[in-house]
């Protein structure tokens, strides 16, 4: 048992940092809106994580608060990103996407899955139900290191939407 443990983890170490300079490589590509890899990591954290704090976004994101807050003040200037009043406390600022901001992370988000789709279509049926089923358990070991310390109803309630929606696609596995 320990020795497929430790395989699988080779081979997840090995592999994702491979896709993600596979997709990061894309991104530079065909960037919309010019908008560069940091700079579209920042706007997909807010996309799922509305109001958050600058500390916050630098903290996931692995930039120092001055390095994200000039990073923030060009997204702001291009009219992508708005600053708010933090929740109950108006000496934080809050970060939310704009509509012109969600549209560009939309427009790359597309093309990323539009690439992965491609890659994919050589694929056997049965591969891709294995990928896709590697993807649940691998998402439901770390989807909480990344959410937020309370959902709210309403965002556990479109999470849980997106996995039957996904998994009625494939069939149960």
């Amino acid at each position: 048992m320990m020795q497929i443990v430790q395989s699988n983890a080779q081979q997840i170490v090995d592999v994702v940092p491979l896709m993600m300079r596979t997709i990061r490589n894309r991104l530079r590509e065909r960037r919309a809106a010019d908008i560069n890899v940091p700079q579209l990591r920042a706007m997909l954290y807010l996309n799922r994580n509305h109001g958050t704090s600058l500390s916050e976004l630098a903290d996931h994101i692995g930039l120092t608060p001055p390095s994200m807050s000039k990073l923030i003040e060009g997204l702001v200037a291009r009219k992508l990103v708005s600053r708010g009043a933090y929740r109950g406390d108006r000496r934080r600022i809050s970060l939310s996407l704009t509509s012109q901001g969600r549209d560009a992370v939309n427009a790359a988000y597309a093309c990323i899955q539009k690439f992965l789709m491609d890659k994919m279509s050589c694929l056997s049926e049965e591969d891709l139900k294995t990928i896709f089923r590697a993807m649940q358990v691998l998402q439901s070991l770390f989807v909480l290191e990344e959410e937020p310390a309370h959902p709210t109803s309403r965002e556990m309630k479109i999470q849980v939407l997106k996995t039957k929606q996904r998994t009625d696609r494939f069939g149960a596995q």
